[in-house]
């Protein structure tokens, strides 16, 4: 059986369906339709990128709201809205800018003149941010005393309702969906050797009519490569009034090959365009994939704060997960944003580690990942490294060549799951900047976790509206800006001694002295707990890195020179 997240196992067994209760506490939780009413007639934004995000703080939205939307100004005509608001908002939507004060101060200025709800828009504060970024609205001054819900949108959506509001009377509602949150593979792109029947088709279904629903039909259209179309249907007697239920469609298996396939979820009760969800995945010829292969411009990461926050460290993953038949990785797929303005010139401080995770190492059918990376300690299988240059395209994608830690090509084993892991610490580059992984928009997932970070924290879910490129290729695979990095002979190092006590010594023997040499001892989670750098090696020189604190447990020893890098593992007894 393939092995799936304990989760997915837990929604099996319950049946098709399941209630969940609406969100209170914000609009985190929510996922209602922004829509504007023009003459012109209805356009509508999800929850997401290139659409609305959440507030933190105060109500949540439980039944559709809809009310004419304005520009809101405090007394010194200032939209940001920090100060007292003195026209008359009452029964209306504001429409407020970011900036200068908290978001909380913003909603209460609006709640404060009539408002019902507040649109936060976003505008540009940096390059990073485009037309579509969005972020969640935490609280500050008066959040406790906001009793009207508030969303933040996009430049993109602000810009819309602007032009409609110059245009004329327009009408704002939040409008709960009938139908929404489309699950449909484990992983967007699956390799055509490695598709499996797809047991986790879904989506969310809820009932607003008031009463109790009858011979409910939910529908998936699956739109497959050419012309050939497979309908999956899922019968319900009875949807009680109010549930939100997630509907599992039968199983499927891809036939049509390499290709895209757009899955159409409908019903049977709602028939408006907004009770229509699409969602898609793609077979292609060798590449596992999380993201929805489309670049999203100008990247994905922390504030420098955030990562400075974090001990300059940041990990990123994605899951894999192979069919019956086994497979030979042999890339790593993944592209930066902003290295011209992370590199440093100090030998070995601008790489990207990346790390193969065998994600059930134990063998019994559940992922091992649950809380951090360290559950993932046992079963790290491969390895490379990328070295940027500074000189790099924003965004042009990089396909790294993977191994085994005996250098050999990396074998995947049947009916197994991996994580695909891109890491980077800014420890020895010291400025406080972090990397910029290029990313796609946000693609939904049942299966957990499927896209972990760690930043300081570990989240399960990966960046909100965005899903990293962190791609594997399998054999075959010619395609990106292909990078052969040069694995370190094996004759050149020794390390020692293993299993370690206080310390670890790395003696090299380098074709020339005077190079940069730079040594990190690694912990399971990939993170650095040791680095020496000596810019002008020696041979004959020894490299000694401290021990003696360290937890006993598995560690890597990774050395990067001019002449190739090199990753070995050993243990620390005490």
């Amino acid at each position: 059986m393939k092995k799936m997240p304990t989760l997915f196992f837990a929604l099996l067994l319950t049946g098709l369906f399941h209630s969940a209760a609406f969100a209170q506490g914000g609009t985190e939780n929510d996922n209602f339709l922004l829509k504007m009413n023009t003459g012109a007639g209805t356009v509508t934004w999800n929850k997401g990128a290139c659409g609305w995000n959440y507030s933190l703080f105060g109500p949540a939205v439980t039944e559709d709201l809809c009310a004419p939307i304005v520009w809101a100004y405090d007394a010194a005509q200032d939209s940001q809205a920090c100060g007292v608001i003195t026209q008359d908002l009452t029964g209306k939507i504001a429409l407020v800018r970011r900036g200068v004060c908290n978001f909380s101060l913003k909603v209460y200025q609006a709640q404060q003149a009539g408002a019902v709800a507040v649109i936060v828009a976003n505008h540009f504060t940096n390059a990073a941010e485009d037309g579509c970024y969005i972020i969640g609205m935490s609280g500050g001054d008066s959040a406790t005393a906001v009793v009207i819900p508030s969303i933040f949108v996009c430049r993109d959506v602000a810009i819309a309702l602007d032009e409609a509001i110059k245009a004329g009377p327009v009408e704002a509602c939040f409008s709960l969906p009938r139908l929404y949150n489309a699950y449909t593979a484990n992983h967007y792109a699956t390799p055509v050797e490695q598709v499996d029947s797809m047991f986790n088709i879904a989506v969310r279904y809820v009932n607003r009519s008031g009463f109790d629903q009858t011979n409910v039909v939910i529908k998936a259209d699956i739109m497959e490569p050419g012309t050939t179309i497979t309908t999956l249907e899922t019968p319900i007697d009875v949807v009680a009034a109010d549930l939100d239920t997630l509907v599992f469609l039968p199983a499927y298996l891809p036939t049509a090959g390499v290709g895209k396939y757009d899955v159409v979820f409908s019903n049977n009760k709602y028939t408006e365009s907004s009770d229509t969800v699409i969602a898609a995945f793609e077979v292609t010829n060798y590449t596992f994939a999380s993201d929805n292969l489309t670049i999203d411009p100008l990247g994905v990461g922390p504030s420098n704060q955030q990562f400075i926050d974090a001990n300059f460290y940041i990990q990123s993953a994605a899951i894999c997960f192979t069919n019956a038949n086994p497979a030979v990785a042999t890339y790593v797929t993944f592209g930066l944003s902003n290295v011209d303005s992370v590199w440093v010139p100090e030998p070995g401080a601008n790489v990207i580690g990346i790390t193969i995770y065998n994600g059930d190492a134990d063998g019994d059918n559940v992922i091992d990942l649950s809380t951090s990376f360290d559950d993932l300690a046992a079963g790290q299988v491969g390895f490379a490294s990328y070295e940027f240059t500074g000189t790099e395209a924003v965004d042009s994608l990089i396909s790294v060549p993977v191994t085994d830690f005996n250098g050999n090509p990396l074998a995947l084993e049947a009916n197994g799951v991996y994580y695909v892991s891109l890491f980077y610490d800014g420890n020895l580059a010291g400025t406080g900047r972090c990397v910029r992984f290029s990313n796609s928009l946000d693609v939904n997932y049942l299966n957990y976790p499927s896209t972990p970070l760690l930043l300081g924290t570990f989240f399960n879910g990966g960046w909100a509206g965005a899903k990293v490129i962190q791609r594997l290729e399998l054999e075959g695979f010619e395609g990106g800006v292909s990078v052969k990095p040069t694995l370190l002979d094996n004759t050149k190092i020794s390390v020692s001694p293993n299993p370690a006590v206080d310390q670890v010594r790395v003696d090299l023997n380098l074709e020339q002295d005077g190079q940069g040499v730079a040594v990190s001892l690694l912990d399971f989670t990939g993170q650095s707990v040791r680095t020496q750098v000596v810019k002008n090696f020696t041979n004959g020189s020894q490299i000694t890195l401290n021990t003696s604190d360290l937890p006993s447990g598995s560690y890597v020893v990774w050395v990067r020179t001019a002449e190739g890098s090199t990753m070995k593992k050993i243990m620390i007894c005490h």
